[in-house]
């Protein structure tokens, strides 16, 4: 009786944990009315149906594809680019404002990753290292490849925030069985009825790997991310350019998150520093 009841609920989570097509959601009630969305608040760069969303993770990519897409391996190495997403195909910026302030649309304005652009790739961990009189140190070469991967990763996010109104970073960290598209489309539409102020950011791991026993190996995937993850946003909260970090995270993105955030409130703390000061981190 038991194994029989676990199975369906293995089941019935393989139903509801993911779809295929992404919509754009339905419309805040904040914003219902002809002056709900307040497209003035948009920089004039950003008002397009096509968004420009970044990119970090550490999912494999699919080798087998003529474009580039990310599978549920994992990578030893995090990887970072830029998704472009188009809400609505064919619409233009009036009418998917429109859509965004009524609760019945005329179309279902799906979201559709049309590419993904990878511009840089972090070295793999562990990095490998020295001991030098006792004391280890990263490998030149690894220190050498983790000052470009950094200076062009820096590069990215100052574009981006140029175009921004509000210089901070707002990062999704998505959730069980959840595949690359289904997050970055899913950023897209909440940075969309935020006003799309700030610079949208899809931290995504190796979830999505299917099957009755999904949930076990994305749990697994999701414990192999934390050191990546933790990296990241240790990485971010130095660029001094960046005001906050504002974390927005899903289902089992929650745990990696919270796991993440603990080692480094340790890891400051121990240093003898002030966790929130030095992180700039709002949930």
């Amino acid at each position: 009786m038991f194994t029989h009841r676990f199975w369906q609920v293995i089941f019935i989570m393989q139903l509801v944990s993911c779809t295929s097509t992404t919509r754009l959601m339905p419309t805040p009630n904040l914003f219902i009315g002809k002056k709900g969305y307040l497209d003035v608040r948009v920089q004039l760069a950003q008002k397009s149906p096509v968004v420009d969303m970044l990119y970090v993770t550490d999912r494999l990519p699919e080798s087998e594809t003529e474009q580039l897409e990310y599978g549920s391996g994992r990578s030893a190495s995090l990887a970072f680019g830029s998704a472009i997403v188009e809400i609505g195909k064919g619409s233009d910026w009036d009418q998917l404002v429109k859509a965004s302030q009524t609760s019945s649309r005329d179309s279902a304005f799906e979201m559709t990753v049309i590419k993904r652009i990878e511009l840089g790739r972090f070295p793999e961990t562990p990095y490998t290292f020295v001991v030098n009189k006792g004391v280890p140190v990263v490998n030149t070469e690894i220190q050498t490849q983790l000052k470009k991967s950094t200076s062009e990763f820096r590069k990215e996010i100052n574009r981006l925030l140029s175009m921004a109104n509000r210089k901070y970073v707002i990062i999704f960290i998505h959730g069980f069985n959840n595949t690359f598209d289904y997050a970055v489309s899913n950023l897209a539409g909440i940075w969309h009825f935020m006003g799309r102020q700030g610079v949208p950011l899809v931290y995504s791991w190796s979830a999505a790997n299917g099957g009755a026993t999904g949930y076990f190996s994305d749990r697994e995937s999701g414990e192999f991310t934390v050191f990546h993850l933790k990296n990241m946003l240790r990485l971010l909260s130095s660029f001094k350019e960046i005001e906050n970090l504002h974390i927005i995270a899903h289902s089992r993105g929650t745990d990696i998150v919270t796991t993440a955030l603990r080692e480094l409130v340790i890891e400051s703390r121990a240093a003898g520093k002030r966790p929130k000061a030095c992180l700039r981190v709002k949930t």
